[in-house]
Formats: structure tokens, C-alpha cells, sequence
């Protein structure tokens, strides 16, 4: 049996953590789908996103979680150490060093700068950071940074992984980065689940949902106000961790101006474990997110049946309209009040009819895309061209 490879991951937040959204997903797939091949070692923080609270049962050292070995760590406690940092490559010798995100340098530094040191390869997923709608966001920061990393050639000889087409766009224009160095290869799929037959929609009524982390970027206002402006009688449940608390607070104001029709609640955090049994609550997923360079939220919906309201070219899944759903411009928000209305006006059947189209469509997508051989092909490729190139 061959010797599997080693990957050491600096992922930002693992398991039990319960706020850090998509890359925690995407890192978790991966393992769970790869590990027959590679071995997954994993650097996360010692606690969730915006809490303090240390995760109970901790102990130094590595720890078995979910299929790789994880070492929880403080907040800042690797950044710049670059000897603490050579010790924990000595210690795993991996194959190869992947970080999730490419914007915030903490650990990235030193750890790039050893990885060249001891012929390592660096792969690096963006996770949305380098798409044009997410650079616009606080752009006088982003960009400079950006820019130094260019001129510095920080980043250079290092690997990148994107999930769209987008994000191949923006590693060229903002990283500078090589096209044969880039790997397209999407995120790997949330399993198909067993049609909702005795789920009954009524006529003229609609439940719908949003689940996402409570921030800007996910456009919460802008559902708000669409869902104000219907006609038919709707409640909208808001589900997410809340990172944002202000916009929150401005949603909830918006909310107060809603017609009789209309009731509109936040309903705190879900644990991960059961996003996919309150998708099966919903009549639909209304998102009109600013941009996502996945959208793990998306999947979990369409898995489940739920048809999905979505923004048009900010996400990969453009082609979700009049098959899964509906692909909404952000410029006229009128565009998905109407699409609202349309899954309203469904009745039982019809609305069965269109669940059998969105799991039909979500099945034919997931057949296609490959991913998880789309993975290992990349991981195998970035190690035996660094091999190449290095003579490792």
C-alpha cells in the first residue's frame, strides 16, 4: 500500500467551531472525500468566530477530529514565529502547506517564506477574497496590500486554487498569478437527500429562508426590502451567526416597516449539523448575495429540494435560472419580489413539480463538476511539479 501524502492545512477555524461559514465546509469535504489518499493535518484557532471561549476538552498537541489531526491554537500564537513555525513543519514533514484566504497575512508570512526554505509547496484558495465585488469592499485597504505583495513577490512560486472562473480573473489581475499555476477545480458537493414528499406548500402563501453569516456581503437589507414589497402572505426566517450586529439592527428596522402580509424574524445561529433539516422547513432560499466564490448555502438548499431566489453573476450558479430557481439582477430589486410571487402562487403539485426539477438540476451539476478527483488530481499535480522544478 502506497504511503499516503501529507497536507498540512492552515485553515483559519475547524471543527467544533460553528460561524466560519464555507471554508469550514470546504475543509471538512475534502477530508472527509481525500483522506483515502492524503493526510490531513489541520492549524485552527483554539475558539469560534468573534468569541473568546476557549473550546472545552483541549489538550496540547494533535487530536484526532473528524479524519484529520487538528492543533488548536491561539489566536496569534504562530504569527511571525518563524522558529515555533520551522518546528511544526520539522515535526509533520509535509508534502504540502494549503492555506484558506489570501488577504490576511498572520501566519502566511513566515510560513511561506519557510515553505521556499525547506522546498514545500504553497497552495492557496482565496475562498472569494480576490473577486471583484468582494475587493470593492474596504478596497483602500485591500488593494495596497495587494499591490506590495506584487511588488515584493510575496507570493511567488506559490500554487492557487479557485472554484469559478471569477476567481481565476481576479488572481490574474490582483495577484499577478501565473495561469499555469492556477487550479480550477470546484468545491466538493453537499450529498444529494431524499425528496420532501410530504412537505405540502399552500397556494398563495410562502415560507421562505436565508441562511448565511450576518454581514453586508450577504446582501440581508436587500432581501428585506424584497420581501417587503410582496403582495402575498409570507413569513421570512433569517438564520446566521452574527458578525455584524449594526446591520443587523438596520434589517430589523426595515423589517418594522413590512405590510400585514409580511412577518420577517431573525432566528439566531444553526448549529451546521442541521442547516440541511431547516432548508426542508422553506418554500425557497432567497440570497441575494454580493458575491460567493461557492456557496455552500446554495448547495445545502438545492440538495434538499429547496428552489433558490439568487443574484445574478455573483455566484457560480448562474445556471440555476428557470431550473432551479430564479437568477435575479441586483440592479432592480423588483426582478425578485416577481420571483418571489411566482413560487406563491404555486400550489401543492406545481410546487412538487419544481422540487423534482431542483434536485433533478442539482444531480446532473454534481455528476459533472468531478470534484473530488478534481482535488486530488491537484494536490498530486502541485506536488510532483514542485518536485520537478526543485529537484526535491
Amino acid at each position: 500500500m502506497c504511503k499516503r501524502k501529507k497536507i498540512l492545512i492552515f485553515n483559519g477555524y475547524y471543527v467544533p467551531a460553528k460561524k466560519y461559514g464555507g471554508p469550514l465546509t470546504s475543509c471538512k469535504n475534502v477530508v472527509k472525500t481525500c483522506s483515502d489518499e492524503f493526510e490531513f493535518y489541520i492549524v485552527a484557532r483554539n475558539h469560534d468566530v468573534g468569541s473568546k471561549a476557549v473550546f472545552p476538552n483541549l489538550h496540547e498537541g494533535w487530536k484526532l477530529v473528524e479524519g484529520a489531526m487538528v492543533k488548536y491554537i491561539a489566536a496569534d500564537e504562530l504569527n511571525y514565529d518563524k522558529a515555533a513555525l520551522r518546528s511544526l513543519l520539522e515535526e509533520i514533514k509535509p508534502d504540502l502547506i494549503w492555506f484558506a484566504g489570501i488577504l490576511v497575512p498572520g501566519i502566511k508570512l513566515k510560513t511561506i517564506e519557510l515553505g521556499r526554505e525547506m522546498r514545500i509547496p504553497i497552495l492557496l484558495s482565496p475562498r472569494g477574497e480576490v473577486s471583484h465585488d468582494r475587493i470593492k469592499i474596504k478596497a483602500w485597504k485591500k488593494k495596497p496590500y495587494l499591490f506590495l505583495t506584487k511588488l515584493l513577490g510575496f507570493y511567488r512560486e506559490t500554487y492557487y486554487h479557485a472554484t469559478s472562473n471569477d476567481e481565476v480573473v481576479g488572481l490574474k489581475k490582483y495577484v499577478d498569478a501565473p495561469e499555469n499555476r492556477i487550479f480550477l477545480v470546484p468545491n466538493i458537493a453537499v450529498p444529494l437527500e431524499s425528496l420532501r414528499s410530504e412537505y405540502h406548500k399552500k397556494q398563495g402563501e410562502l415560507r421562505v429562508v436565508f441562511i448565511a453569516r450576518i454581514q453586508m456581503v450577504k446582501n440581508i437589507k436587500f432581501a428585506v426590502q424584497a420581501v417587503c414589497k410582496m403582495k402575498s402572505k409570507v413569513q421570512f426566517d433569517i438564520y446566521g451567526p452574527l458578525e455584524q450586529p449594526e446591520y443587523l439592527k438596520e434589517c430589523m428596522e426595515i423589517a418594522k416597516t413590512a405590510p400585514r402580509n409580511v412577518t420577517i424574524s431573525y432566528c439566531g445561529e444553526l448549529d451546521p449539523t442541521v442547516v440541511g433539516k431547516c432548508f426542508r422547513k422553506y418554500d425557497c432560499f432567497l440570497f441575494p448575495t454580493i458575491n460567493e466564490n461557492y456557496g455552500h448555502s446554495i448547495a445545502e438548499a438545492l440538495a434538499n429540494g429547496v428552489p433558490v431566489i439568487l443574484s445574478k453573476d455573483t455566484t457560480p450558479w448562474n445556471a440555476i435560472n428557470d431550473k432551479a430557481g430564479f437568477v435575479c439582477s441586483l440592479n432592480d430589486i423588483n426582478d425578485f419580489t416577481c420571483a418571489l410571487e411566482k413560487i406563491a402562487a404555486f400550489n401543492n403539485e406545481e410546487y412538487h413539480e419544481l422540487q423534482l426539477k431542483v434536485q433533478e438540476f442539482y444531480k446532473e451539476i454534481s455528476a459533472k463538476d468531478n470534484a473530488i478527483e478534481g482535488h486530488k488530481i491537484m494536490f498530486n499535480s502541485i506536488i510532483d511539479d514542485y518536485c520537478k522544478r526543485n529537484r526535491v
